[in-house]
């Protein structure tokens, strides 16, 4: 269903203060005195409300986290982790939960993709110099997997801004949150959160949407223990974006449990390791059918599954194009003769 976007002052303040002026009327002054204090009183009672409801500052109450913690132990010990672990991972303070990533991944729906930022002379630039840096490593990886080093430098470049780009949530909350969005308690919660912005949402999509996501979220972040067992990693340090993508290249956990690699040889995966990151990349490519001549049409498909824009494939082989030139890493490269065909 189409879902009707909020207005630009989505995150803006409530309401504004009025201005009572200075005006000698005694009248008027008590008046304005007795409204301002029964506002106050009425701002209180609504921002008291929005606290019990998780909507003040978009986090989940107290009384519903509880209760999804309790799911979480019960689902995770199930699925076979220890009851210690699970225990303390969901008992350390710098988990919660937000019904902004819910939104995010439930409901919000960006405009369509713009990627020409990565095209400018300043992105170009960056890349032209990550792949100047790079260099010996990426024409080793190309000659191992076939992919291009431009398109790897122009997947990273995109993605993450080449490692530039702030992960801003924790992957376990973001993960640990959406696979509970079914829950009785959780529910009715986001819906009646979610309306305030959304006044076309209506509960048959939102449930049909959580449960989707839900079961998706639930592997991803099973996925993703096992990742931060296998490679010892601090699980809650671990930040990510809003759909539970990280790295330089934003690979999802099952993802990386399939494709991502040791590139550098310290026999440790770590996507924000940019040899790993490269390797990866490539690695995920030519699983998925890359080889050196390909047309550009065959191309795009193949990133397709990377990103499933078409706008995005279109975007890495321009921004490819645009390195093939470089003075201090060419060779003769098949990703010059793609013009702009296809």
């Amino acid at each position: 269903m189409p879902i009707k976007m909020p207005g630009k002052d989505r995150w803006a303040a409530y309401g504004e203060g009025s201005d009572c002026g200075g005006r000698s009327d005694r009248r008027y002054a008590v008046r304005s005195v007795l409204l301002g204090r029964y506002a106050s009183l009425a701002l209180l009672v609504f921002l008291s409300w929005l606290g019990s409801a998780g909507a003040q500052d978009g986090r989940f109450p107290p009384r519903i986290q509880t209760k999804v913690q309790k799911s979480l132990q019960y689902q995770l010990t199930a699925a076979g982790f220890d009851a210690s672990f699970v225990h303390a991972l969901l008992h350390d303070e710098r988990w919660d939960l937000s019904l902004l990533v819910l939104e995010k991944n439930l409901v919000y729906r960006e405009s369509k993709a713009n990627y020409q930022h990565v095209l400018d002379a300043y992105s170009t630039s960056l890349a032209k110099d990550f792949l100047r840096k790079n260099c010996s490593f990426l024409k080793k990886t190309e000659t191992k997997f076939g992919v291009e080093k431009e398109i790897i430098v122009a997947i990273l470049l995109i993605e993450s801004s080449l490692g530039r780009h702030a992960e801003k949530h924790r992957v376990f909350n973001t993960l640990s949150g959406l696979s509970q969005a079914t829950h009785p308690d959780v529910i009715p919660l986001a819906f009646d959160y979610l309306r305030q912005f959304y006044p076309d949402l209506t509960e048959r999509y939102l449930m049909e949407r959580a449960k989707k996501k839900s079961r998706w979220a639930f592997q991803e972040m099973v996925a993703f223990l096992r990742i931060g067992i296998r490679e010892d990693l601090d699980i809650l340090d671990v930040k990510g974006s809003w759909a539970g993508a990280f790295g330089l290249p934003q690979f999802i956990p099952t993802s990386y449990l399939a494709y991502a690699i040791d590139g550098d040889g310290d026999r440790r995966v770590h996507l924000h390791n940019r040899h790993d990151a490269m390797a990866s990349v490539a690695n995920y490519l030519k699983a998925h059918g890359w080889k050196p001549g390909l047309a550009p049409e065959e191309m795009k498909r193949i990133l397709f599954r990377y990103n499933r824009s078409r706008l995005y494939g279109e975007t890495v082989l321009e921004s490819a194009r645009k390195l093939t030139n470089h003075p201090t890493c060419s060779r003769r490269s098949p990703m010059r003769n793609l013009g702009k065909r296809g």
